[in-house]
């Protein structure tokens, strides 16, 4: 179930790396990279196959 929820906010992850490129420099340097590191996670969580 946890999956399911990770898959259907994928596309607003990748909304919000867009959206810190076009922020001030804090956002920027910081937490583009915050983000983007989340959105790895989130990606890897999701797809990922436990038996």
């Amino acid at each position: 179930m946890i999956s399911v929820f990770l898959i259907a906010t994928l596309p607003l992850s990748f909304f919000g790396i867009i959206e810190q490129f076009l922020g001030t420099m804090f956002e920027k340097c910081v937490m583009s990279i915050v983000t983007i590191v989340g959105f790895i996670a989130d990606t890897r969580i999701a797809f990922e196959k436990r038996w």
